[in-house]
């Protein structure tokens, strides 16, 4: 690419990850949340068609993993990027909205939308500790 066309570049993606208001700052100097919207940024500037997300809201604010969690829904949703997500914070699994498989011990143990998982026995038992009638 120019140097015209790649600054551009730069900028689009940069403002499609979140951080068109931080562009000109340095990575180190972007909070919490803006470093870990530039790793995805640089999958973005690749055109990643797969992104492996594990714990990207991890020490983010309530209001960045929301952020986050449109961003990784926005994505998918107009660039076509597969997102696998490794996730803890259940309020951001919900808020993407998308399908989910649980592992317990390395194996699946369920998969469905937010709502089934969170009524599914087994990851009732495994997870919030219910025993299974």
């Amino acid at each position: 690419l120019r140097r015209r066309s790649l600054a551009a570049r730069v900028q689009e993606v940069a403002e499609s990850v979140l951080l068109g208001d931080e562009f000109d700052k340095p990575a180190a100097h972007l909070p919490h949340g803006g470093t870990q919207w530039l790793e995805i940024g640089v999958g973005v500037g690749r055109r990643a068609q797969i992104m492996l997300l594990h714990e990207p809201t991890a020490g983010m604010t309530p209001g960045e993993t929301m952020m986050t969690a449109g961003l990784v829904r926005e994505l998918v949703e107009t660039q076509g990027v597969a997102a696998i997500v490794v996730e803890h914070d259940m309020g951001f699994v919900r808020a993407l909205d998308a399908e989910v498989t649980v592992l317990h011990l390395g194996r699946v143990i369920a998969e469905g939308s937010m709502s089934q998982i969170e009524q599914d026995a087994q990851v009732r038992a495994v997870y919030l500790g219910e025993e299974v009638a």
